[in-house]
């Protein structure tokens, strides 16, 4: 495992706690995937908690404190995905922004 993050979802918010990497750019590369993945199931809001380059990389934004609220208010009324994403998600990375960037799939 060369990089990654995890995080909490609650509703079609996702917020991240933490990534790594032990390469160049393997976080950037499991965070991509990952946001492919989350807009494919209708979450609407990455809540990465602090604003850095590095986010900012990815097109993270500042939201003003009104508007935030008003997301997170519309982001929780959907379902929660609960249980272990491997099985909710058995064709990770495998998304539709995956594969508008050229990522392809090889699970086996």
């Amino acid at each position: 495992l060369t990089g990654g993050l995890y995080g909490v979802s609650l509703g079609g918010c996702y917020y991240g706690e933490s990534m790594f990497t032990r390469r160049s750019d393997a976080s950037k590369v499991a965070f991509s995937a990952l946001t492919g993945v989350l807009i494919d199931s209708g979450f609407g809001l990455i809540d990465c908690q602090q604003h850095t380059r590095h986010l900012a990389s990815f097109g993270a934004v500042d939201m003003i404190r009104g508007k935030f609220l008003n997301t997170l208010s519309e982001e929780l009324k959907k379902p929660t995905i609960r249980g272990n994403w491997g099985g909710v998600f058995p064709d990770f990375p495998d998304s539709n922004l995956w594969r508008s960037l050229g990522g392809q799939v090889n699970l086996r």
